[in-house]
């Protein structure tokens, strides 16, 4: 039997050399640097951080069935699907690791507890999107936990970081 993999986005505590990673990173295979389209803001004064992506680049939504939520991502590798869009000015890229992880069930119901992602729940704070990453030069789908899309995150006292990394390891 094969075992599974699935690959995460990872943009602020879980990322190597923070507190998270520790904690919530065991069964990683794999970890590479990767960007995706988004907005990335400093919430509660720099502590943790918080992702937008645009709503048209969601290819699909996590789910409680995590053994689905495998399945799919590894069914989308498809070459010609697997493209940037250009998004506009608005959008930019965030910067952040891609990590490997086996044993889905497990990592996602702990990945999921830790981002207050409840699948199926309206008004989480964070979501779980299938998204695609650029990694040393391929594009490919991962999982990102993205900011339940409050419109205008600034007003929620967010600061949004210009430079697409948060916290610099």
């Amino acid at each position: 039997m094969m075992e599974k993999l699935y690959k995460v986005f990872v943009y602020g505590t879980l990322k190597r050399g923070h507190g998270n990673h520790y904690f919530y990173c065991k069964d990683v295979t794999h970890v590479e640097e990767g960007s995706i389209i988004g907005r990335i803001y400093d919430l509660v004064h720099g502590a943790f951080p918080g992702i937008q992506i645009p709503h048209r680049s969601i290819i699909a939504h996590g789910t409680k069935d995590h053994e689905f939520d495998v399945e799919l991502q590894e069914t989308l590798t498809d070459p010609e699907f697997n493209t940037f869009n250009d998004y506009g000015d608005e959008w930019g890229r965030v910067f952040g690791e891609v990590i490997t992880f086996r044993n889905p069930s497990s990592s996602f119901n702990d990945l999921d507890r830790l981002e207050g992602f409840r699948p199926g729940v309206k008004n989480c704070l964070y979501e779980r999107a299938l998204v695609l990453t650029e990694s040393n030069g391929s594009i490919f789908p991962v999982w990102a936990y993205h900011m339940n899309n409050k419109d205008n995150m600034e007003e929620h006292g967010a600061r949004r970081i210009e430079s697409g990394t948060w916290r610099k390891n």
